[in-house]
């Protein structure tokens, strides 16, 4: 949804950072969310553009420096975590770097800190009451029936969007 969001917006060289793929299945399905967005648009995946990081707001910091430093090529970010979202911004913004008129970047969770920013952070909102509310419910299915299930269920997103993206001008 995010990165389909940042095509729609005409970018075409979008980084993805997130935690660690291989070990979170997590950072993995939204790795592989954003692989499958630029895939379907005949978009390249770029494994230079791909960068792990901690999921804190000092990881977001830590990496937007070397994104700094590095200079990559990119117009927009996909970043799996709020928190590593407004690090990002934080370290571009004191570097004079325009969001999102030289970089849009979408997060995920929003989290309330994102409405606060300035620019807003466009997000992916899970819910996360929903999902809590599903999850009790199948494990007390699950107490009164004596069993385990394998069921899934699968709880919708929603983009948000704030300030942190743009249309590209070409």
């Amino acid at each position: 949804m995010a990165t389909k969001h940042l095509i729609g917006l005409g970018h075409k060289k979008i980084g993805f950072v997130g935690g660690s793929i291989q070990q979170s299945p997590i950072h993995n399905n939204r790795y592989l969310g954003y692989g499958k967005a630029m895939l379907e648009a005949n978009l390249k995946i770029n494994n230079d553009c791909v960068f792990e990081t901690l999921t804190t707001f000092e990881g977001g910091m830590h990496l937007a420096q070397r994104l700094m430093k590095e200079k990559f090529d990119l117009t927009a970010l996909v970043v799996d975590a709020d928190i590593v979202a407004l690090g990002i911004m934080k370290v571009c913004q004191d570097n004079g770097k325009k969001i999102p008129d030289e970089l849009s970047i979408v997060g995920f969770d929003d989290i309330q800190a994102a409405s606060f920013t300035s620019p807003g952070l466009t997000t992916i909102r899970q819910f996360i009451s929903k999902k809590g509310e599903i999850a009790a419910n199948l494990v007390m299915g699950d107490i009164m029936a004596n069993t385990r299930t394998t069921d899934s269920k699968m709880v919708k997103s929603k983009l948000i969007v704030r300030g942190s993206t743009k249309r590209l001008e070409v």
